[in-house]
């Protein structure tokens, strides 16, 4: 527990997460305005998967000190609840907060719980067995809001509730099963490349559906379901196809079969109904039956429990407690936020953030929380099986820190630079030379960023810590690039205004140090500076060619919007790390990639100035084309909305794409 007395603390899962480079989320908008007493410290718990048993577990582990201290609660919850789990987590009872405490004093700490409904990516689980899971119940999501509330009565605190909202209009059911498979009618994604599965005809039937060949792809996937293979691929294959089937059948033309297939597979026992609907609305909008669209949108978002989108009963109890209790200013999402407001699931964009941040201000200033000072937030962040018992810190728990010593790390990293060199990586040598996957793992993670562009770029690195091979190894290319960024903003301030005119292209230094410190827990100045040569001219040239292969071959994908919206789950948490938990319209390109291709051409630029390289020319025609196609990405993926008709905007897209890539 943090160490101080906070003025509001935030009860909330991701919709609410302060992490991240970009401050957008609606109350680091308000903290950063003059508007608060002096030394007003917000205290925020959230992170994704927050449930309101989580909540409440977090409310009894903080100190009565601390909580006589707090002026208002926050609470923004009911997205992460309604979504099934193996392990429902109930009601976190006093009664089970006193037993965590008893188990963890015996046995001095929890492990993760193992699931079997695991999501391979893009391979196929035969072993899901979604009827083994389910949402936590509204009447366990009442009771835990109930206890907060209550305590919160019992200590004099106020409590700000938001009425929780999520986006209707998403794609259905992409957070369980092997939704990655499924086709979704006006989704065009791109993912037969990238498939593994041992029947070959159902990566061509993908294939040609993403290409439009609707008789191939009708006959394979036809083929399919009457030779099918001799191994079982569980009970959601066969409708996975037949529901693709109607898919196909409709993208054809063959509208009225493809509703009569879509029926047949709503009927079936282990129909994932919420894609059934969701595909039976697109084919009423298609022919023009615009109420029976939003009805069937409705159904499809109502049956939904494998995404977090808060539905109506979860709703209804938020609307029963703000009546129940007296200290509680309800926020009506939907009143401020429409879905203009949405690009992903069930986090607004900057601009609904902002309207969202209008009614959380006023409700603070009805409490008399007002002021002429700007506010703190502090991140308290834990994981999301405190109300299992689990206390682990976020980064033990996501293992942002490997358990390896720093100097044993150093050591693995000249043992794996000497099997490159002999080129022996395979995992057999990796095994006997007993180097861990993740060094190998870091390594190829680094090679992602133009700065590094060979192993002999790493191997010039003399130091290497542990927060530099855990889960998000990025962690290590904000530590590599923070002593530089700190040179560039000292010695040429300029460069920064000219990367970030009139976006933020380069962040600051002081933001990569705060996201290492928040995500690893360890803080950067306690971290000796990374050692390397400088940027001699041959590497600045290896960046540049680097920096082109990796845009030329990020173009010829095409538009990424839908399959970006498709594999929002696969993305979404790591990139929220980066840039903030917020819906954000760079969302739907490889926002990441170029990124870290300006963070190259920003330090190229400066080493090329500081030792006279001669190659200002060059950086300058990279430069003015990579900002061409940023504003080209920024330009479309802001236009699109996933309700609306966009073939010829993504048509339009496509062809600039085309356009760019010559020009290149």
């Amino acid at each position: 527990m943090k160490d101080f007395n906070p003025s509001i603390l935030i009860l909330s899962d991701s919709t609410s997460s302060t992490v991240g480079l970009e401050r957008k989320i609606h109350h680091m908008v308000i903290a950063d305005k003059k508007i608060w007493p002096k030394d007003t410290t917000i205290l925020n718990f959230s992170i994704p998967g927050t449930t309101s048993a989580d909540a409440l577990a977090y409310l009894r582990l903080l100190k009565s000190k601390t909580k006589k201290s707090l002026k208002a609660i926050f609470i923004y919850l009911g997205n992460c609840d309604t979504i099934s789990t193996e392990n429902p987590k109930g009601y976190y009872s006093y009664y089970n907060h006193i037993k965590h405490i008893i188990k963890r004093n015996v046995n001095s700490g929890f492990t993760k719980k193992r699931i079997k409904n695991k999501i391979l990516f893009y391979q196929w689980n035969k072993k899901v067995d979604l009827a083994i899971e389910q949402p936590e119940t509204p009447e366990n999501f009442e009771k835990n809001l109930s206890k907060i509330c209550c305590l919160a009565e019992k200590f004099g605190i106020e409590i700000i509730m938001v009425r929780s909202e999520a986006n209707k209009f998403f794609i259905p059911g992409l957070g369980k099963g092997n939704f990655i498979f499924y086709k979704f009618l006006g989704i065009n994604d791109k993912i037969s490349e990238s498939i593994e599965f041992p029947d070959e005809r159902l990566k061509k039937a993908l294939f040609f559906h993403e290409n439009q060949n609707y008789n191939k792809t009708l006959e394979l996937y036809k083929d399919i379901l009457e030779n099918p293979l001799e191994e079982n691929f569980g009970s959601e294959f066969n409708l996975m196809i037949l529901n693709n089937y109607a898919v196909a059948k409709a993208e054809f033309g063959y509208l009225d079969e493809a509703k009569h297939l879509l029926r047949i597979y709503l009927h079936e026992r282990f129909a994932r109904k919420e894609i059934g609907y969701f595909n039976l609305a697109q084919i009423e909008k298609i022919v023009g039956n615009q109420s029976t669209y939003e009805d069937l949108i409705f159904r499809s978002y109502e049956n939904d429990k494998f995404l977090y989108r808060i539905r109506k009963p979860y709703q209804n109890i938020l609307d029963g407690i703000s009546k129940k209790f007296k200290n509680i200013i309800y926020l009506d999402m939907k009143s401020a936020i429409s879905r203009t407001d949405y690009l992903d699931h069930c986090h607004p964009l900057p601009e609904g953030q902002k309207k969202l941040a209008k009614l959380i201000e006023e409700a603070y200033s009805k409490i008399g929380l007002t002021g002429n000072e700007k506010a703190t937030i502090v991140n308290d962040l834990y994981n999301p099986e405190l109300a299992n018992g689990n206390q682990s810190p976020f980064n033990f728990y996501f293992k942002s820190i490997s358990d390896i010593d720093g100097s044993k790390i150093r050591e693995l990293f000249k043992k794996y630079f000497n099997l490159v060199e002999k080129e022996i990586v395979a995992d057999y040598d990796l095994k006997i030379n007993n180097i861990p996957n993740e060094i190998q793992n870091a390594c190829q993670y680094y090679l992602k960023h133009p700065l590094f562009t060979n192993f002999d770029d790493i191997k010039e690195i003399q130091q290497f810590e542990a927060s530099d091979i855990g889960r998000f190894p990025e962690n290590f290319i904000y530590r590599f690039i923070i002593p530089i960024l700190k040179k560039i903003e000292i010695r040429q301030p300029q460069l920064l205004e000219k990367f970030n005119k009139s976006q933020i292209l380069v962040h600051s230094s002081d933001s990569f140090k705060r996201i290492l410190k928040e995500q690893t827990g360890v803080n950067f100045d306690l971290l000796k500076n990374i050692r390397c040569k400088n940027f001699g001219l041959n590497r600045v040239k290896r960046i540049i060619a680097k920096i082109k292969t990796l845009i030329l071959e990020d173009l010829n994908r095409g538009n990424q919007i839908y399959t970006r919206l498709k594999t929002t789950m696969y993305w979404y948490f790591r990139e929220s790390l980066r840039f903030g938990s917020h819906s954000r319209n760079s969302m739907l390109y490889n926002r990441v990639l170029y990124e870290y291709v300006c963070e190259a051409l920003i330090i190229s630029f400066f080493y090329n100035k500081e030792n006279k390289y001669g190659l200002e020319n060059d950086l300058a025609n990279l430069y003015n084309k990579v900002l061409k196609i940023i504003y080209t990405h920024d330009f479309y993926c802001q236009k699109f909305k996933i309700y609306d008709n966009t073939e010829k905007l993504l048509a339009d897209y496509n062809s600039k794409i085309k356009d760019l890539i010559k020009n290149f």
